[in-house]
């Protein structure tokens, strides 16, 4: 009798496990899902930076870093001579999850036939290190263009990668506080490095997208962002002294897309306020709300991460206004 139950149970142990494995197979194969986190040599100075010449994965997908510390879509690419374009950013810039050539920054890339396009966005990267590299803009020049693209969460005013991530993403409602523990945070690092299944059943449960915005909006409430204040000053000073074009463009987080009504908006109407007298400043919120399915233009289950087709959305709407 014993035998035939542990038969029995062993049977439906392997029935399970081969259910998830393949689950996870078609996951995989049909894109819907993606594994998040990052394997990088990353190092301190002033910043955080990536080690020059050297490779990692984040999303799944490869990149390659140049002898600067930029992203660059192959081992020991060679810039041409040409105007200079800089952008910065965060991971949303920098293009996680996505092949270096189909982000918005690799679509300059290649389309550009007079500029030579310098990625100095990094995953992590928030207002204080934008300041620092501001500074150090002047390794580069002449530099004809600069273009910023500003997320929500870039307002916070640390730069430690792990922080940001442990800060933003706190569940506050019902079951999901039980994510916020240290244990489930341990086991939630590793598997979403791992299982397209895992990412996709916390998606789907979970809601991250709501959380992760929650949370930046009432960072947005109970601060006044005087460092976001200064870097703007900073920005449109270097700008003018320097005779380069300046660009700043704001993206939405995915659930501010869902219902773009003016309450959930609050932060970019904050952040305008903050840009006065800052030129070329756009906001690119509207026309993510009027795109036919938002939800396309991020990561499944992600919250503010561009999908593919999300970076040529965001390089066809910005082009238009940087190379007129």
């Amino acid at each position: 009798m014993k035998k035939e139950i542990l038969k029995i149970a062993l049977y439906n142990f392997l029935f399970i496990l081969l259910f998830f494995i393949a689950f996870e197979c078609i996951l995989r194969i049909f894109n819907l899902s993606q594994i998040q986190g990052y394997k990088a040599e990353l190092y301190e100075d002033k910043i955080h930076r990536v080690k020059p010449n050297s490779e990692g994965i984040i999303g799944g997908n490869k990149f390659f870093i140049d002898s600067f510390g930029f992203r660059v879509p192959k081992k020991n690419y060679e810039y041409k001579s040409a105007n200079k374009i800089l952008f910065l950013g965060d991971s949303v810039t920098f293009g996680v999850g996505v092949k270096e050539e189909k982000t918005f920054v690799g679509l300059y890339r290649k389309n550009s036939s007079t500029s030579e396009v310098y990625n100095l966005a990094l995953f992590g990267y928030q207002i204080e290190d934008y300041l620092v590299q501001l500074d150090e803009i002047a390794q580069l020049y002449p530099v004809e263009k600069v273009v910023y693209f500003l997320t929500l969460n870039d307002v916070y005013d640390h730069t430690n990668v792990k922080t940001v991530k442990f800060r933003e993403n706190m569940y506050r409602k019902g079951f999901k506080k039980i994510f916020n523990r240290d244990f489930f945070r341990q086991i939630n690092h590793f598997l979403r490095d791992k299982s397209y299944l895992y990412t996709f059943l916390k998606g789907v449960i979970a809601d991250p997208q709501a959380s992760w915005f929650q949370n930046v909006f009432d960072y947005y409430e109970e601060n006044e962002l005087e460092l976001m204040k200064s870097f703007f000053i900073k920005f449109k000073k270097i700008s003018y002294n320097k005779n380069i074009k300046s660009y700043i463009f704001i993206l939405p987080y995915e659930f501010q897309t869902r219902n773009c009504n003016l309450e959930i908006l609050m932060p970019q109407i904050k952040i305008k306020g903050l840009s006065e007298g800052v030129k070329n400043f756009y906001d690119l919120t509207l026309d993510f709300c009027k795109y036919k399915n938002p939800k396309k233009l991020y990561l499944k289950y992600d919250p503010m991460h561009l999908s593919e087709e999300g970076h040529n959305f965001v390089y066809n709407l910005t082009n238009v206004i940087i190379n007129r």
